[in-house]
C-alpha cells in the first residue's frame, strides 16, 4: 500500500499543495435529505463553489482550478 501512495505522489499527482475538505450533514437535517435526494446534489454544488470562490479570492493565480468530486450516495449510518 505504501509503495502504491509513493507512486501516484511521483506518477500522478502535480507538485502543489493539496488539500481535503470533508462536509457532513448534521443529523437533524439528514431528515430532509433522505426525503429529497436531490437536496445532496445541489449541497454539493454549493459547497464545491464555494471552496471554489474561496480559492480564487485567497490566489495569486488568476484562475486556480480545484478539483472536487462528490459521493454517488452517502456513507455511515443515516
Amino acid at each position: 500500500m505504501l509503495q502504491f501512495g509513493a507512486w501516484v505522489a511521483e506518477e500522478i499527482l502535480a507538485p502543489v499543495p493539496h488539500r481535503q475538505y470533508v462536509c457532513t450533514v448534521p443529523k437533524m437535517l439528514r431528515v430532509d435529505f433522505r426525503k429529497d435526494r436531490r437536496l445532496l446534489g445541489k449541497l454539493c454544488q454549493c459547497a464545491a463553489e464555494a471552496l471554489k470562490t474561496l480559492f480564487r479570492a485567497a490566489s495569486k493565480d488568476l484562475a486556480p482550478s480545484p478539483a472536487s468530486s462528490s459521493p454517488s450516495r452517502p456513507t455511515g449510518t443515516w
